[in-house]
């Protein structure tokens, strides 16, 4: 549904047609879904953690002579659903395991069904954004010789994520 790239540059054109058959075939039934699991977590748990995860390149073009350096691992937040001790314990455990952590940066945010959003405190969300250079080469897209370490990191802070908000309230 992109049309334009992070820096404004066009991607592909418009298309209301494409853009309709991906929000009624893809969008809507993955959120409707979301918002089940988040109901259901709620039913059951009384409180519910968003894990939203994605993955970055290393580096970013702005300029031809100009590249930028992103973190091992960007932690996007959201004020309301990310409380600051979780974004806090997420962070010290990227570092406790050998990266480089930022938060919201290169993006920030974190997913939040709105049938929730800015409603229920009891509805928690971070994001967790992997940069590639740890697990792919970026010119092939192949599996890198980090990629195991890479998972494993990751099943790690989504682990510290899910105690964090055990032990909340």
């Amino acid at each position: 549904m992109y049309t334009r790239t992070s820096f404004g540059r066009r991607l592909r054109h418009y298309d209301e047609h494409l853009r309709e058959k991906i929000l009624r075939e893809i969008y809507d039934p993955h959120h409707q879904k979301l918002t089940d699991a988040v109901e259901e977590a709620l039913r059951h748990y009384g409180k519910c953690l968003v894990i939203d995860g994605h993955s970055f390149n290393s580096r970013m073009i702005i300029k031809p002579d100009n590249l930028i350096s992103f973190p091992d691992f960007d932690i996007g937040t959201d004020r309301y659903h990310t409380p600051p001790g979780l974004c806090d314990a997420v962070c010290k455990k990227v570092r406790e395991l050998g990266y480089k952590p930022k938060v919201n940066t290169p993006f920030g945010g974190a997913i939040t069904p709105m049938k929730f959003y800015q409603k229920s405190k009891n509805v928690f969300s971070i994001m967790f954004e992997t940069n590639r250079k740890l697990y792919m080469n970026e010119k092939d897209m192949s599996k890198a010789g980090g990629f195991e370490k890479t998972r494993e990191t990751c099943r790690e802070l989504m682990l510290c994520a899910a105690e964090y908000i055990l032990d909340t309230r």
